[in-house]
C-alpha cells in the first residue's frame, strides 16, 4: 500500500521428511524396522554387531515413526498453581453411570472438589443434563457459607458443562470456565482421584457389610462426609472440615432404632431393628433403612451393634432392581413387606419376634402383575381380599377435580367398589394417587374407628404399622379404569371380563 516499506519475504525451499532411499542413515533406520538412531549409533560404536556403519545423527523427523509410535507429552507431577482462597478453584467432574439404579432413579453423581481446602460436595443426579441445575444450586449455598464467591470452575468438556445455557449463566455470574484438553481428565485430576477414592470408600463399606448394590447412593453421600473429615495429601496438618467424630458409627451395621409416634399403644414394641446408612445432612440425626417397610427413618435415638450385619436374605432382591416404583425420592423403595395391623418389627436375621397374621388371598392371574397405577392389601382381619385403587389425573374439565376408582375382591370376585370424584384438586398425578390411596386404605376396614385419624397421610401410617402393603399395578391391567374415566368398548369389555362381571341370561 501506499506510504507503506516494501515486505520482503525468504522462500524457503520445502524440505520432504520422508527418508531418501539413497541416505545411508536412513536405509540402515528402515532396515531395522525404524529403530530410533540413537541405538543405531550405539550398535555401530561398540561394535555390537558386525558389518553396520557409523551413522551421523539425523535432526530430520521420520513420518512413519510418527504414525506408529507417537505418544502422548508427559504431563507434570505436580500442580503449578494453587488456590491461595475459598472457592477461588472448584474442580467439578461426574461419575456414572452407575448400576443398578438407586430407589430415586439415580444413575450419576457430580463431585466439586475445592482447590483450596479439598472439601467436597457431592449432588446425586438420574441423568447428566441435571448437573447444570445442580452446580447452579451448589453456588449459593458455598457462597452464603463461605462468604466468598465462586470464581473459577474447571470441569471436562463434557456437553452437560459446555450447554449453551449454562456458559451464558457463568458469564453473567462472572465465573470464569477452565475446560481439560480433549480425552485428557489429567488435566482435571483433583476430582479424578477423589472419584476414585469416594467409590473405593463406598465399595469396601457395602462389602463389609454385605448391603445390595442399589445402597450405592447412600454410600457414597456416607463417604463423602467421612472423608471431608480424613486427612489429604495436599493439605498438611487438618482437614478439609474439623468438627468432632465422636458420633460416627459403622456405615451398615444393625441399629435398634426407638420408635416414635403418637399412635403407640401400651403394648408395642419401642423398639425397630434398622440398618445404618448414613448421616442426615443439616441435622443432628442418623439415617436407618427398615427393610421391613422399605423406608429411610431419621432418628438420633438408637442402639447400635457395630459389629452385627442384617442377614438380607431373600430380601436381597427387593430393590429397585425388580421392577419396583419408588413411592418417595431416596426414602422408600415402595413394597411394603410388613405382616397384619399390629404385626411386630422383624429381626435382623429376617424372621419375625411372633408369628404373623396369614397372607391376605392373592389377585387373580389378570391382575397379578400389574405394571402402573397401585395395589391396596389389607390384612385378613380388617378386609377379606385385596382391593385395587385408581385415579384419573384432573378429568373434570370445569373443577379439574381428579376422579378415584376403588375395587375390593373376595376369593377373586368384586364385593365392593366405587367412584368418587376426590374434595381437592391435586397439582401432580403423585398427588392423586396419593389422595385415592388414602381413601382405599379407610374403605377397606383400616381406619374404622373415629380416634384414628383419616387425612390423606393416613395411608403411611398404615404401611408402616404393616395395616396395608402397597404394590404398583399396570395401566394395561388396572382393574379399576373401569370406575374412573370413560373406555372404549373393547377396553370397557375387557375390564367388566377381569373383574368377574357377567350377564345373566
Amino acid at each position: 500500500m501506499d506510504g507503506e516499506p516494501p515486505l520482503t519475504l525468504d522462500i524457503v525451499k520445502p524440505v520432504c521428511l520422508a527418508a531418501p532411499g539413497t541416505d545411508v542413515a536412513w536405509r540402515w533406520h528402515a532396515r531395522f524396522g525404524h529403530l530410533n538412531f540413537r541405538e543405531l549409533r550405539q550398535l555401530a560404536q561398540l561394535e555390537m554387531v558386525r558389518g553396520l556403519p557409523q551413522l551421523d545423527h539425523v535432526d530430520q523427523v521420520c513420518d512413519s515413526c510418527l504414525a506408529g509410535k507417537q505418544r502422548r507429552l508427559p504431563l507434570p507431577n505436580k500442580a503449578k498453581y494453587r488456590a491461595q482462597d475459598k472457592l477461588e478453584l472448584v474442580h467439578g467432574d461426574i461419575c456414572g453411570p452407575v448400576t443398578p439404579v438407586t430407589p430415586s432413579g439415580n444413575r450419576y453423581f457430580l463431585l466439586l472438589v475445592d482447590d483450596l481446602s479439598q472439601y467436597m460436595w457431592l449432588m446425586l443426579l438420574s441423568s447428566k443434563d441435571q448437573a447444570a441445575a445442580a452446580i447452579v444450586r451448589f453456588k449459593g449455598g458455598a457462597e452464603a457459607e463461605a462468604g466468598k464467591k465462586l470464581r473459577t470452575l474447571r470441569t471436562d468438556r463434557g456437553g452437560e458443562f459446555t450447554v449453551r445455557t449454562f456458559a451464558d449463566y457463568c458469564a453473567e455470574e462472572g465465573i470464569q470456565r477452565h475446560l481439560t484438553a480433549p480425552y485428557t481428565p489429567q488435566q482435571n485430576g483433583v476430582v479424578e482421584r477423589r472419584n476414585q477414592t469416594i467409590m473405593g470408600t463406598a465399595r469396601s463399606m457395602m462389602t463389609a457389610k454385605g448391603l445390595p448394590g442399589w445402597f450405592w447412593g447412600e454410600a457414597v453421600t456416607t463417604a463423602v462426609f467421612i472423608l471431608n473429615r480424613a486427612p489429604t495429601r495436599s493439605v498438611k496438618g487438618k482437614t478439609p472440615f474439623e468438627p468432632p467424630v465422636h458420633f460416627f458409627r459403622t456405615f451398615g451395621c444393625v441399629a435398634h432404632v426407638k420408635a416414635a409416634g403418637k399412635h403407640l399403644s401400651k403394648l408395642d414394641y419401642r423398639s425397630t431393628p434398622m440398618v445404618f446408612v448414613g448421616y442426615e445432612a443439616g441435622m443432628k440425626a442418623y439415617r436407618f433403612y427398615n427393610p421391613a417397610t422399605c423406608r429411610v427413618h431419621i432418628s438420633r435415638d438408637a442402639v447400635f451393634e457395630e459389629e452385627r450385619a442384617w442377614d438380607w436374605g431373600a430380601e436381597k432382591g427387593a430393590g429397585p432392581e425388580d421392577d419396583i416404583e419408588p413411592f418417595h425420592v431416596e426414602h422408600i423403595a415402595a413394597l411394603a413387606r410388613g405382616g397384619g395391623q399390629g404385626a411386630p418389627p422383624a429381626t435382623p436375621d429376617g424372621t419375625p419376634r411372633t408369628p404373623t397374621p396369614p397372607p391376605a388371598p392373592t389377585m387373580p392371574d389378570s391382575a397379578a402383575t400389574p405394571t402402573c397405577g397401585s395395589e391396596l392389601r389389607t390384612p385378613p382381619a380388617t378386609m377379606p381380599g385385596p382391593g385395587v385403587q385408581f385415579t384419573d389425573m384432573a378429568d373434570d374439565l370445569d373443577g379439574r377435580k381428579s376422579t378415584s376408582g376403588i375395587i375390593f375382591f373376595l376369593d377373586g370376585n368384586p364385593v365392593t367398589w366405587q367412584s368418587q370424584k376426590q374434595r381437592v384438586v391435586a397439582l401432580s398425578s403423585c398427588e392423586a394417587e396419593y389422595i385415592a390411596g388414602a381413601l382405599a386404605a379407610c374403605q377397606g376396614g383400616v381406619a374404622w374407628a373415629k380416634h384414628i385419624d383419616t387425612r390423606f397421610h393416613y395411608i403411611r401410617e398404615c404401611v408402616d404399622n404393616g395395616a396395608v402393603r402397597l404394590a404398583y399395578a399396570g395401566t394395561q391391567e388396572q382393574l379399576a379404569d373401569i370406575l374412573a374415566k370413560a373406555l372404549g368398548k373393547d377396553r370397557f369389555q375387557k375390564l367388566r371380563e377381569l373383574i368377574g362381571v357377567t350377564k345373566l341370561k
